[in-house]
């Protein structure tokens, strides 16, 4: 914490930053879609090319967020940024700000999860090729993955199971390090 006892992403004797080296909260790891707050300039929004959709009467805009360039949000230091990307703090980044994980082990913790993610993407392109109109979320392609039926298939199994396995690690490191502290899926309007 700094002098206001507002806490700060980087470490002020290392400017060490977790969220410039992770990025999952934006690149549709975590969320499929993210709520737009009232205060959030809607004209922007359309100037931005951000696509927003209605989930149960409420707006939302689309992960992966375009604005994500690598790991990086270019509308980071933009006084416009959403709101609720201002903020926003996953468990990793709470826990790193408190001082209960150091640097090196967040940084541990992201590298492990970026490998599993990368696996996921692959299995994600194999599966559908010619879903090239946008990324897809990784987040809902292990949901379609799971509510489609073929993880009970004994072949679909056998011949992707490293992908499956990679596919459960995700969410498992998800769960136990970037969501609330009971594990579970954040609700759709809490990022």
């Amino acid at each position: 914490m700094n002098e206001s006892n507002t806490p700060q992403l980087c470490d002020g004797e290392n400017g060490n930053n977790i969220c410039i080296e992770c990025g999952l909260c934006c690149d549709g790891s975590m969320f499929m879609h993210v709520k737009i707050d009232k205060s959030d300039d809607p004209t922007l929004l359309k100037q931005l090319g951000v696509e927003s959709v209605e989930v149960r009467d409420k707006p939302f805009f689309l992960q992966p967020c375009i604005w994500q360039e690598g790991k990086l949000c270019r509308l980071y230091n933009d006084k416009r940024r959403f709101k609720v990307c201002k903020a926003f703090k996953c468990r990793l980044l709470r826990q790193y700000l408190s001082g209960e994980i150091s640097y090196p082990s967040a940084l541990a913790v992201i590298r492990e999860i970026l490998i599993r993610r990368q696996s996921v993407k692959a299995f994600s392109e194999i599966l559908y090729p010619d879903d090239n109109k946008r990324e897809p979320s990784i987040f809902s392609f292990i949901r379609e993955l799971n509510l489609s039926g073929k993880m009970k298939d004994p072949a679909f199994r056998r011949i992707y199971s490293k992908q499956i396995l990679d596919c459960f690690i995700f969410r498992e490191l998800l769960n136990r390090s970037f969501y609330k502290k009971n594990g579970k899926t954040p609700e759709l309007d809490e990022k």
